[in-house]
């Protein structure tokens, strides 16, 4: 709606993102994937040239979907429920985004985690 007005829609703000990924760990979040990009604790987001990047990829600007796993199906309703009635939807929409929440699932499937980063100073000690 916004385009058709003139306006130019800026994509998520990486502050923005990590509040939400930080209150989903804390309700109980096991498994969380943005745009296709998997989050672990290991997981860079931030701001490059007015661009929002996981994992030094870029996120689209307008639509991204996030899949939320928990170990449980009440744990998936709990947190369902938090964020209908958190204050994320406001903060969305105050950065002209809209935050649409989905009830819970039995069965979800994500990608999985990034691949470990290497280092060329360590070496792997075989033993004597």
């Amino acid at each position: 709606e916004l385009l058709q007005f003139g306006y130019e829609i800026e994509p998520i703000a990486p502050e923005l993102l990590i509040r939400l990924i930080n209150d989903l760990n804390r309700y109980n979040a096991e498994a969380i994937e943005i745009g296709g990009q998997r989050v672990t604790f290991k997981t860079a987001i931030r701001d490059i040239n007015g661009q929002t990047m996981i994992n030094s990829e870029p996120i689209a600007n307008t639509y991204i979907e996030m899949k939320i796993i928990t170990q449980t199906l009440e744990q998936a309703e709990r947190l369902s429920n938090y964020l209908l009635a958190s204050t994320f939807r406001d903060e969305f929409y105050v950065d002209n985004l809209q935050l649409t929440i989905y009830g819970a699932q039995q069965i979800l499937r994500i990608n999985s985690t990034v691949e470990g980063t290497k280092s060329e100073y360590l070496i792997v000690n075989k033993g004597d």
